[in-house]
């Protein structure tokens, strides 16, 4: 190449051949001010507004420019569809995903194409990213399609809703940078989390939403904790590193008002019931809403533990509500809606929220020491990981040659994160497969010491 750019050098004055990134391509393109014809549009992360040349049919909005409009003057209920997927609990995280989630994404994504106002929100990325890689070309354009529409969108971003209490920071933020990589790797700056959903850990510490702040979020939602006060609020949880956050407390654990789950079809809207229902539904709302001070912003969390494998059932019912509610209730907005679209219709308040500076953390504290064993190898598994890390960079090994490794280590101290893995609060059967891959982690780690 050198031998060319030379002779192109001395013979070619018309041509400026150059070594090259794609990166200086694109800002040179950028810089000739030409009008292209327009498709899906996007932010990169260097900052060049350029057309990604997907899919005709996209609305080029994304994150909270695709919320829906709020009334001032209504109450506004955002409906969160949701699933909460544990990482491996009273079934292994494989039994869990062969037996249930990858029927849960499949089936969002189908029933997410039939009407462009639902949307769903996806939280644990070490399932998202086993069904995404099993996915055909056309299938992953479908949910990128979703993705740059805000219809299907990603809240908190790790691999795991990780414990609070017996997880390493060191872990935590490991965990977190692989699934927030995944997502800006797979989808870019459109698919970025904004919220947190700290929605199962057993318990609520001061140093969560510190990490958040620190990481660029732009809100915290929590549930557990010992005498929690509900609310929002403004969590200052290191005056020495001055990071804060906007919090919010689920009303009544993630799950929907009684009556209102629709797995299977169970208490389905009918002709019949849907007056009655969809009052008992907004009555509730009213009732959360004033508990929060009549912000007139209502988030209603619908989902719960392995929700969706009948995503039909679930979007039908609550479409039924949105008719009805539209029809017989003027006072009332109610929506699809996400964590990103209840925190910016919060935000566009312009209210005050009192400052809070305590935790919630002492909550069954029996899993602080149960299954010490268990804790112990996790402990050891991450220091052989960080130790392959640091070795790896220090050797200048090819990454060719020992990504598999770090992979699958990474993988597996990530998953222990999980707030049934490191608290030992799942069954022996369970313990025994978060041992096996622990043991897997270790030895990839090792051959990765070894080669350096």
């Amino acid at each position: 190449m050198d031998r060319m750019v030379k002779e192109t050098k001395a013979r070619h004055p018309e041509v400026n051949l150059m070594y090259s990134t794609p990166n200086y391509y694109m800002i040179a393109v950028n810089g000739l001010n030409v009008t292209f014809k327009e498709r899906a549009v996007t932010t990169c992360p260097f900052g060049l507004t350029i057309s990604l040349s997907l899919w005709d049919g996209v609305s080029g909005k994304c994150g909270y420019d695709a919320c829906p409009q709020s009334d001032p003057k209504k109450l506004n209920i955002h409906l969160i569809a949701h699933s909460h997927d544990d990482v491996g609990w009273l079934k292994t995280a494989d039994g869990y995903y062969d037996d249930s989630v990858h029927l849960i994404i499949t089936n969002v994504v189908k029933e997410l194409e039939k009407n462009a106002e639902r949307k769903f929100t996806q939280v644990e990325i070490y399932f998202f990213k086993r069904w995404w890689s099993v996915q055909t070309d056309e299938r992953r354009d479908v949910v990128r399609k979703l993705v740059a529409e805000g219809r299907l969108v990603f809240t908190n971003g790790g691999w795991t809703v990780n414990d609070e209490g017996a997880a390493h920071y060191n872990n935590i933020i490991d965990q977190m940078t692989l699934g927030l990589k995944f997502i800006n790797q797979t989808f870019g700056q459109c698919a970025h989390p904004k919220v947190s959903w700290q929605i199962d850990p057993f318990g609520a510490s001061l140093e969560m939403p510190s990490l958040y702040a620190q990481m660029g979020f732009d809100a915290h939602v929590v549930n557990r904790g010992p005498s929690i006060d509900k609310g929002e609020y403004i969590w200052d949880a290191s005056r020495d590193l001055n990071t804060k956050i906007f919090t919010t407390v689920l009303h009544a654990h993630y799950e929907p008002p009684k009556g209102y789950d629709f797995e299977n079809n169970n208490n389905s809207i009918t002709d019949q019931n849907v007056e009655q229902k969809v009052r008992e539904f907004i009555d509730i709302a009213k009732n959360y809403s004033k508990d929060y001070g009549n912000t007139n912003q209502v988030l209603m969390t619908m989902g719960m533990d392995f929700r969706y494998k009948t995503a039909n059932t679930w979007f039908e019912n609550m479409e039924r509500m949105l008719k009805e509610a539209k029809a017989r209730h003027p006072e009332v907005n109610m929506m699809y809606s996400t964590p990103n679209c209840y925190i910016k219709a919060l935000n566009g308040l312009n209210r005050t929220f009192a400052e809070r500076s305590v935790d919630y953390l002492s909550y069954w504290v029996g899993y602080y020491s149960n299954r010490p064993a268990l804790k112990y190898q996790d402990r050891i598994t991450n220091n052989m990981l960080q130790a392959s890390k640091q070795l790896s960079v220090l050797a200048r090994l090819d990454p060719l040659n020992t990504r598999a490794y770090m992979d699958e280590a990474s993988n597996e101290v990530a998953v222990m994160t999980h707030h049934d893995a490191i608290t030992g609060t799942s069954p022996q059967a369970t313990a025994d497969d978060y041992t096996s891959r622990l043991q897997s982690g270790y030895a990839a780690s090792k051959r990765v010491i070894q080669k350096a």
